[in-house]
């Protein structure tokens, strides 16, 4: 890749990262790896794109807006607080993982997930939600409003249902995640690049109207994992209809520290067919994140209590909330079946610990976002997700 190649993809890179939620305030960051499970470094939310070196050591002799260089931060133990899923636990050396493994406690999750509706350019899906249910083969179906239902992994149809529960005091590390897209015979192969998105489904709640303009009731249900709600995310998808665009929608939620907060969002993606994330910043030009923005000073939900759309969308029309805490970014490539993947093994920050319901000793319940930012990709798709764990 060219130097002004490479400053562009950083450059958007930190404009995805200033355009999430500003939790960095509050310590909390994202992991960032390339395709080949290179590490590059950190999503500073709200703040822009830690670059784990120098520019100047790729070839880059001006600064790029929101790529904060390695040499102007301290090391990255000292200089990010990590409050959530990267603990030191039982195992903490590679010899550790394979001992770990070898005694019969590692675990490889295979789901081959195809969308349900067609991606739209500059647009997000979300493939629990937007896909069939690997359980059943049908669409998701969540539990209505108010309140809905927690997640974890007895939760019929969620991605890495099947992942074993720790024995006795273990705990669960999610060591690897890889993705690809299969080419299903139609779409661009050069048209799906940029991330995946891996995170914890907490929290979802579904039959939230938008052909309405009275405020709706969702007061969801509490956190099961980060009660706190620190770096806990929210997110909407289309799940009845297809959403029209630049209708403002006004979310009141509750903030990390239990106060009353309100955002809004506005449907910005450039497809808002059933599936994809409807939701994005009304500044974030042509890269929507797949998160709400939050009040400033926020930089978390513990809960989601209404809905409030400014217009009334076309009858019929409903929406889903999903609660999250983001766990990892793993940027794709333009290549069909080329293989993007992640390995906590090799981290500077440690394994990625999967966070366990304590009220039924299940593991997290996970769930991953792709985006396309040029063509659209067609529904005969097929993304390859594969999860790696072990216990120790």
């Amino acid at each position: 890749m060219c130097v002004d190649a490479l400053a562009g993809e950083l450059a958007s890179w930190g404009r995805v990262a200033r355009s999430l939620p500003n939790v960095w305030r509050g310590g909390v960051s994202y992991p960032v790896r390339g395709p080949q499970g290179q590490y590059i470094g950190k999503m500073l939310p709200g703040k822009g794109l830690y670059l784990d070196c120098d520019l100047k050591a790729v070839g880059i002799t001006r600064p790029v807006l929101g790529v904060v260089e390695r040499s102007t931060v301290r090391r990255l133990q000292d200089f990010l607080t990590e409050l959530h899923h990267h603990e030191g636990g039982a195992i903490t050396t590679l010899q550790g993982v394979k001992a770990a493994i070898q005694a019969g406690l590692g675990q490889k999750i295979i789901r081959t997930q195809q969308i349900a509706s067609e991606i739209g350019q500059f647009s997000w899906v979300d493939l629990f939600s937007g896909g069939t249910n690997p359980t059943t083969g049908v669409a998701q179906v969540y539990a209505s409003i108010p309140g809905g239902q927690i997640y974890d992994t007895s939760s019929q149809g969620v991605l890495n249902a099947g992942m074993s529960d720790p024995v006795g005091t273990n705990t669960t590390y999610l060591i690897s995640f890889g993705a690809n897209i299969q080419s299903g015979g139609a779409g661009n192969p050069g048209g799906y690049t940029a991330m995946y998105v891996v995170s914890d489904l907490l929290v979802a709640a579904g039959a939230i109207p938008t052909d309405t303009t009275s405020t709706v009731t969702i007061d969801t249900v509490a956190l099961p994992r980060y009660t706190s709600g620190a770096g806990v995310l929210m997110t909407f998808l289309q799940v009845i209809g297809g959403a029209t665009p630049g209708i403002v929608i006004t979310i009141a939620y509750t903030n990390q520290a239990g106060a009353s907060s309100t955002t809004t969002y506005m449907n910005n993606t450039g497809d808002a067919t059933p599936g994809n994330c409807v939701m994005s910043s009304p500044n974030s030009e042509q890269t929507p994140v797949p998160y709400c923005t939050l009040q400033p000073g926020d930089f978390g939900i513990q809960s989601v209590q209404s809905f409030t759309p400014g217009t009334a969308d076309t009858a019929g029309n409903k929406v889903a909330v999903q609660l999250e805490m983001p766990m990892m970014f793993v940027p794709a490539t333009a290549v069909w079946d080329d293989y993007a993947e992640y390995d906590s093994t090799a981290l500077i920050e440690g394994l990625t610990q999967v966070a366990l319901t304590t009220s039924t000793g299940h593991v997290a319940a996970l769930t991953v976002k792709a985006f396309c930012n040029a063509t659209d990709i067609t529904t005969t798709q097929n993304h390859i997700l594969t999860f790696c764990s072990v216990q120790g």
